[in-house]
């Protein structure tokens, strides 16, 4: 539109149609024009050919229902429900394949445990992640999951569907890694400040104690191994309802020193008419579905006289007994990793067989205090031979 070329008018001048159409066509010029050009530079910037000098994106607080969100933008702050210091977000309600979602925590006082594949959120590792303090997430909206868009560093968990922890900055001492054959290898002993541990392991036709004190076995083991592992075959004697198997003391570990056990055994040919008791226990459990009163327990329980098909996590604080659902199947001529876990402070035990999800137990556990020590027990349940082959039990603790 040309400027300041024109003849001005001066009062009680006429103006014609022409003036004044000629006006409006140059008005209708000069909006086109630049509409034109901000569609470009739209287009430009949302291709990438202009840069953007800054994106703002506006922030909501969403606060945590039932462990539940409901996004309505791409940036939301969120908090726990009731203002609790901790607590599991496991759905993300809204969002249209290829969304983009960040995720800030509202207070560094509050702790969010993203859950995977408990509801539509899913990681990378497969485990939980942990936000705390000022801790950013992003997520990507994939056909019907909220997917959590890995950053970099490396991530470590303590088990299935434990939180995940990254390891942003990871200091090696001098000489930790050694070469072979053009290999590095981590290669140094860890000093005396990490967690404790104790073991007992298959030797032959007996089970020795690493740091376990003594073990206390039943009846004559034998020399069990086999191309899985090594192994000792634990029996009963051929009188029902006798025990076969092994006790350390009970004073090994407590609650409160946030314990992980492992126990690989492998079942024999025969499992019918059998009771298997595995885990931590205050005393040595005896030939029952349901354990004594007095006796804390939190570990495994395989029965065929309480028609078990799994193993089951049981939790027992000397007073009453939690039985949880059979994980997976137990079969004849198996080997099998039982992993348990306990977070004291949250008071909850995981369980988990050969590597698979864990189960959460919360009730009924062994009051933190009490002293514990590893039971692996077999009975049988007819005047004939049972038995369970053991490889190693391996109990780490603080």
């Amino acid at each position: 539109m040309t400027t300041n070329y024109h003849t001005p008018h001066v009062s009680g001048d006429a103006l014609t149609a022409a003036e004044l159409n000629q006006v409006y066509s140059d008005l209708d010029g000069a909006i086109t024009a630049n509409a034109a050009t901000a569609s470009t530079n739209l287009q430009n910037a949302i291709n990438g050919t202009t840069s953007i000098t800054q994106l703002r994106l506006g922030r909501t607080t969403l606060t945590i229902a039932s462990g539940a969100i409901s996004v309505t933008r791409s940036s939301h702050f969120i908090d726990t429900e009731g203002g609790a210091a901790t607590d599991d977000l496991d759905t993300i309600n809204g969002g249209t394949d290829g969304d983009v979602l960040e995720l800030y925590m509202v207070s560094s006082a509050r702790t969010v445990n993203l859950r995977h594949n408990i509801g539509n959120i899913r990681t990378v590792t497969g485990g939980n992640i942990e936000m705390v303090g000022f801790q950013v997430v992003q997520l990507r909206f994939v056909s019907s999951f909220w997917v959590v868009v890995p950053d970099a560093g490396v991530m470590t968990r303590d088990g299935e569907g434990a939180a995940a922890v990254r390891l942003r900055d990871v200091t090696l001492p001098a000489g930790a890694l050694a070469m072979s054959a053009g290999v590095g290898r981590l290669s140094f002993v860890p000093g005396m400040d990490v967690r404790n541990w104790f073991a007992c392991r298959a030797a032959g036709a007996s089970v020795d104690s690493i740091g376990a004190g003594t073990i206390t076995t039943a009846n004559t083991p034998a020399n069990a191994n086999d191309a899985s592992d090594t192994y000792v075959t634990m029996p009963t004697t051929a009188s029902s309802g006798n025990a076969g198997g092994i006790v350390t003391a009970f004073t090994m570990v407590r609650r409160a020193h946030n314990p992980i056990m492992y126990a690989i055994v492998k079942t024999p040919a025969d499992i019918t008419s059998v009771r298997y008791w595995i885990g931590l226990g205050s005393a040595a459990v005896t030939n029952v579905d349901s354990i004594a009163a007095g006796t804390s327990f939190v570990g495994w329980r395989f029965s065929t006289v309480a028609t078990d098909t799994g193993w089951r996590p049981v939790t027992m604080n000397g007073t009453t007994q939690t039985t949880a659902a059979d994980i997976g199947t137990v079969a004849a001529s198996t080997r099998y990793v039982l992993r348990m876990r306990v977070n004291d402070v949250a008071g909850k035990v995981f369980f988990s067989v050969n590597g698979g999800a864990e189960v959460e137990a919360t009730a009924t556990l062994p009051a933190s205090a009490t002293d514990l020590g590893v039971v692996v027990r077999v009975f049988n349940q007819v005047a004939a031979i049972r038995q369970i082959n053991l490889s190693r039990v391996w109990v780490e603790y603080d």
